[in-house]
């Protein structure tokens, strides 16, 4: 019979040779990971031309090709590495945030945040792509602005904020989102709910008008 030390040797024998398959696994399916994603930034390269801030025959550059697809952050990381230009717009004057905003790509959003895009850019409506992530019913992509936009409180041509577009179209989920900056740990200032837009109204007066009792409970707290 084997004696208790080699028995003991041979667990941990055992042990490490799992730790070591498990860890082998995790480095080769990063690895493959890494692959399909260089291999995802060069197709989209070669659609425009070689070019990072290319155009394809739509007029989309690499990085709004990748945000038209999916909410592949991975890539569009990948080609913010290589010098996309993130504040770039399309022909519609959209960036890609924006697009990203209305696409509900929330991943890329944090990524496009990170990478130095301007969230406070205006598209021809005078919004943002905060603002258009409100319009477009996408609250999981609004509680992304909410961790890392600059201002949360920046108003149209209209006066209206993200908060008070929220209450227009009745989307509590998204109102929600931006009342609960503390909660989430936000970085930017918080929603200043005594602003007014054109009308003088303020977010409250809008839901308060509307008949939106539950939004209002949550403005009036």
């Amino acid at each position: 019979m084997l004696s208790s030390t080699v028995l003991t040797g041979v667990v941990v024998l055992l042990v490490l040779l799992i730790v070591l398959g498990a860890v082998t696994c995790v480095f080769l399916k990063r690895h493959e990971k890494r692959e399909i994603v260089l291999h995802k930034v060069e197709r989209l390269l070669e659609s425009c031309g070689g070019q990072v801030d290319g155009l394809d025959r739509h007029g989309l550059t690499p990085l709004m090709r990748a945000l038209a697809t999916s909410d592949d952050f991975l890539t569009v990381e990948e080609l913010l590495k290589r010098g996309a230009d993130p504040d770039r717009c399309n022909a519609s004057g959209c960036t890609p945030m924006m697009m990203a905003a209305d696409l509900d790509r929330a991943s890329c959003i944090a990524s496009l945040i990170r990478g130095g895009a301007n969230d406070q850019a205006r598209d021809p409506s005078g919004r943002t792509a905060l603002m258009r992530a409100v319009l477009a019913h996408n609250p999981v992509s609004v509680g992304q602005f909410v961790l890392g936009a600059t201002s949360l409180n920046a108003q149209d041509p209209d006066g209206n904020t993200a908060l008070m577009l929220a209450v227009l179209i009745g989307q509590i989920d998204s109102v929600r989102v931006l009342l609960d900056t503390e909660g989430r740990g936000a970085r930017c200032e918080p929603i200043d709910v005594t602003l007014t837009n054109e009308q003088g109204l303020t977010a409250l007066d809008m839901a308060e008008q509307r008949g939106l009792s539950e939004i209002a409970g949550l403005l009036r707290r």
